[in-house]
């Protein structure tokens, strides 16, 4: 049997995360808080699904070289995935479908950027075996690591 540290760190754990998200709805321009100028670019495309009573929102924003860059929060934090102990495989699972769907409906998306702070290790350790486990890499800096994921058709 393995100890719940092998059963993590292990390929098993990691396929199971993306099983089971959470329904989503796309956000509208309006409940983005976006102004008309930044609505009108179709660079902004937000989404939001709720789990065990609160809400959480999906952010990609569009840059013109073919890579979008995602953030996720609940309630204006980032700091939800630990709060959530056990169940925070759903909010992945989620993000990581949301993720899915929207590189499937924009084509000329190349790959994902997402970032870590870096006096989080924790988090950032987690980031970057989800990073590698889909492919991906992590560039480490003085104050934030960044999570590069290409996008699979």
């Amino acid at each position: 049997m393995k100890t719940f540290k092998q059963f993590i760190e292990s390929t098993e754990y990691l396929s199971e995360l993306f099983d089971k998200p959470t329904k989503y709805k796309s956000m509208s321009h309006k409940e983005m808080g976006l102004n008309r100028e930044e609505s009108a670019s179709g660079r902004f495309h937000g989404y939001h699904f709720k789990h065990n009573n609160q809400s959480f929102r999906v952010g990609v924003y569009h840059h013109p070289n073919g890579h979008a860059e995602v953030d996720f929060d609940t309630g204006g934090s980032h700091d939800i995935t630990g709060k959530h102990g056990h169940s925070s495989h759903k909010i992945f699972s989620s993000v990581h479908k949301i993720l899915k769907d929207h590189s499937d409906k924009h084509k000329q998306l190349s790959h994902y950027r997402f970032y870590s702070d870096a006096s989080q290790p924790s988090r950032g350790k987690l980031y970057h075996k989800l990073t590698k486990k889909m492919g991906g890499v992590t560039k480490k800096g003085e104050d934030d690591h960044e999570h590069i994921v290409p996008i699979k058709r």
